[in-house]
């Protein structure tokens, strides 16, 4: 006789290949059609007509348009806050002193 030892699938969630597969001799699962073997067959391929590449696609779309518009926003808040202040100072008599937060007048 010869022993060996079974190691198991991997177990999302403490079942064998996330309950949508099977366990080969090689100790990989297979997944059942529409689930995902990245992810051990745990989860599906596709959500609601969205698989895993165009969810990520859309995050990093998001991300890299969100964060220059942002960007570009606060640089033009500063730049409207700044023309603004010029404004006050040449036409109110009152002057704005932004490190003390205070107005005085001068």
């Amino acid at each position: 006789c010869v022993e060996f030892e079974k190691v198991a699938c991997p177990s999302p969630g403490g079942v064998e290949c996330g309950g949508h597969g099977a366990c080969n001799d090689l100790n990989q699962c297979h997944c059942y059609p529409g689930y995902d073997p990245q992810f051990n067959c745990a989860v599906l391929l596709e959500v609601a007509g969205w698989n895993t590449q165009k969810i990520l696609l859309l995050v990093l779309c998001l991300v890299l348009g969100v964060f220059p518009l942002s960007i570009v926003i606060l640089l033009i808040l500063r730049r409207y806050n700044s023309r603004v202040r010029e404004f006050l100072d040449e036409h109110s008599g009152i002057r704005y002193t932004a490190h003390l937060r205070t107005l005085s007048r001068g």
